[in-house]
């Protein structure tokens, strides 16, 4: 983990080379035994709903417990479950937020921050716990991977919701979702591009989101960036998301050309 200072320098803002970061604020939920994964809570609802997992050799303080606020400065990784890409938060610093960074207390996290064994001034004196905004902003830069229209459960094409496969390393992508009544429009751009867009680079600097997905009658949760654009760097501000070229980069245009000649 990162010290306080250490989190200022923006070199840790990148990683291999591309801009990789967010701020994240909540409440802990279903915090594992070994201490090793949670859920950042934003609200009662599933689309405010994160997943958090620590490195090997990290563990959670016993400073947090299920249903404490937290705050988080992260990378943006991912995993598959089943067949769906899903966010995943790897912490690069963890603290205590403030009062104007954690949402409204909601009534499950009240039941797991009431002890009565404690002394709690909010109970005593009737008071009302202060509520801000919870953090949701991430900071990322890829290449584009793939892009299509979502469908429905008709298998109808989504005219407003665009599926994105942003590609951060050799190994892995990000899922993003674009939503607008643009999205049509923004579709055809790209493909109009050389190579149809094909790892061209591109930024968000948006939120996060958790969609929950039926799959053969189990109930999935997914977590996607969520944006209503796509952001295309030019040459002037590349060096804002970008610390030199990639060296599999390469090796995947090249495919890609090769696939379609």
């Amino acid at each position: 983990m990162l010290s306080k200072k250490e989190a200022r320098n923006k070199v840790h803002q990148f990683y291999n080379g591309i801009k990789n970061c967010g701020w994240f604020s909540g409440f802990i939920f279903r915090l594992s035994d070994d201490r090793k994964t949670f859920y950042i809570r934003q609200s009662e609802y599933t689309a405010h709903l994160f997943k958090v997992e620590l490195g090997d050799s990290e563990w959670l303080s016993q400073d947090f417990t299920e249903g404490s606020g937290i705050k988080i400065y992260t990378r943006l990784h991912s995993e598959m479950i089943r067949e769906h890409n899903s966010i995943i938060l790897r912490p690069l610093m963890i603290e205590h937020p403030s009062m104007l960074e954690l949402p409204k207390l909601d009534e499950y996290s009240k039941q797991n921050n009431n002890n009565k064994d404690q002394f709690n001034p909010y109970d005593v004196f009737g008071l009302e716990m202060p509520a801000g905004s919870a953090l949701n902003k991430l900071y990322i830069g890829g290449f584009l991977e793939s892009l299509r229209h979502d469908k429905n459960s008709k298998g109808e094409i989504k005219p407003d919701c665009l599926l994105l496969e942003l590609r951060i390393d050799q190994n892995k992508t990000l899922p993003v979702r674009i939503y607008g009544n643009r999205c049509k429009v923004i579709y055809q751009h790209i493909k109009k591009l050389a190579n149809r867009g094909y790892m061209y680079p591109l930024y968000f600097d948006s939120e996060l989101r958790t969609k929950l997905i039926e799959d053969n009658g189990e109930q999935i949760l997914a977590t996607y960036i969520h944006s209503d654009r796509i952001n295309v760097l030019d040459p002037t501000n590349l060096h804002k998301y970008f610390f030199g070229k990639p060296d599999w980069i390469d090796d995947f245009v090249s495919r890609y050309q090769e696939s379609v000649s």
